[in-house]
């Protein structure tokens, strides 16, 4: 008896749920869900950080300017003459150099001032970075505009399936029916041949659409890394219809563009100021710093130096004129981006008006055209006209409805191209 009471526990604890342990619900995605996914999953992302790892290791080289330069230098060499004194002075022997000379020396420089080009040159380094990281975020909104198409091509062809099934439905009755009324000697063979064969098209027409789902949800969860399965629900975005000016990330890059540009300018002129520094050698050699001791001795020097290349002169009136026209391009396509961007913004809140307005009058057209069906599926059944004519009647309202679905979902998409348009 125990062990009997025992199988029916564990039989019970297998099929009745666990309390806090419910059976997990369908996974829902929102569009915003989807774009975020998108661009965490999207390879070009672990640019970002190494795009800051490079800039920081130019900038600590740049930095290293201002540290102590040194050089360890040794030399030996032979000369075939050497210096001499040809006077004889009584009572002083003055040997000459030998011919073979030997140093040791150690260089040591250190930057004063050069004019700010080091720090310039740092600007211009974080100015190249943000530029890239400019033209990564530029690559990263494109894939908004990818995860949009897929994301209302799956809802479109949801809804498509959802009215089919409606038609799919009514046409089911209707043959069911026209069966009955056949065995009864009322309708003919042919009447239910040619709703099965409408069935046959509704069908083709249904394996299409979720074939062409599948095609999109694979590729939706390629680009997100997460599984957008049959059983995913992928909820209608809000439809508020943004407000304000362009703020594309394209323009930020021009503007980024422009101050590097400057940065450049700014270069130029540094590169015409002189270079200040301290120098010190210290060695060891024959002769040393007295050339008259033909002997080893150590040596020191020291002191400041100022250098001035003025070869940068001639290229500088060149180098600023070359800066001036590529700010002018910069400028001139960053208009030609606004202006095509106005254009888009404007045709789409005209789309959108139209669509608005085509929405109204779907509603009215499938009022009737339902009316009109359920008036043919009675006259069908009464005799009154022929399954030819019905058919035709629930064509025209599957038309309608197949566009009131398309309507919504490219109202949804229309305000979308305008928030990718503006960027909001």
């Amino acid at each position: 008896m125990k062990v009997i009471t025992f199988m029916l526990l564990f039989v019970l604890m297998l099929i009745v749920p666990v309390p806090g342990k419910s059976q997990e619900k369908s996974k829902e995605l929102t569009l915003e869900e989807c774009t975020a996914l998108a661009l965490e999953n999207y390879p070009a992302i672990k640019r970002l950080s190494l795009i800051d790892a490079v800039m920081d290791l130019k900038q600590k080289n740049l930095s290293a300017n201002y540290l102590p330069q040194g050089a360890i230098n040794i030399k030996a060499s032979y000369q075939s003459d050497v210096t001499s004194i040809p006077v004889s002075i009584p009572g002083m022997t003055i040997d000459p150099l030998s011919k073979d000379q030997y140093m040791a020396s150690v260089n040591l420089e250190q930057l004063i001032y050069d004019g700010g080009v080091t720090a310039i040159a740092k600007k211009a380094v974080r100015n190249e970075a943000l530029i890239e990281r400019g033209e990564l975020e530029n690559e990263l909104y494109s894939i908004r505009e990818s995860v949009n198409h897929l994301y209302f091509g799956i809802l479109l062809n949801e809804k498509y399936l959802k009215e089919l099934d409606l038609i799919k439905r009514d046409m089911i009755r209707v043959l069911a029916r026209t069966e009955a009324l056949m065995k009864e000697g009322m309708a003919n063979k042919s009447d239910t041949d040619a709703i099965k064969a409408e069935l046959i098209s509704l069908n083709q027409r249904e394996t299409d659409l979720i074939a062409a789902k599948a095609s999109m949800s694979s590729m939706l969860s390629l680009l997100t890394d997460t599984p957008v399965v049959s059983g995913t629900i992928l909820r209608e975005p809000s439809a508020d219809i943004p407000a304000g000016s362009s703020s594309r990330p394209e323009l930020a890059l021009f503007d980024l563009k422009s101050s590097y540009l400057n940065t450049r300018r700014e270069y130029a002129k540094a590169a015409l100021r002189p270079r200040i520094g301290a120098f010190f050698q210290a060695g060891y050699g024959r002769p040393g710093l007295n050339m008259l001791k033909d002997e080893f001795a150590p040596f020191a020097i020291t002191g400041i130096k100022i250098s001035w290349n003025i070869g940068s002169l001639y290229t500088y009136g060149n180098e600023i004129k070359i800066v001036d026209t590529e700010i002018l391009k910069t400028e001139s396509s960053k208009e030609a981006l606004l202006l095509n961007l106005s254009i888009n913004e404007v045709s789409q809140r005209v789309q959108i008006e139209k669509i608005k307005n085509l929405l109204k009058d779907d509603r009215e057209v499938i009022v009737l055209r339902e009316s009109l069906a359920g008036a043919a599926e009675s006259k069908l059944q009464n005799g009154i006209i022929s399954v030819s004519d019905y058919l035709i009647e629930l064509n025209k309202l599957e038309i309608a409805r197949a566009a009131e679905c398309r309507h919504k979902i490219e109202l949804l998409s229309a305000i979308y191209s305008l928030k990718h348009t503006l960027n909001k």
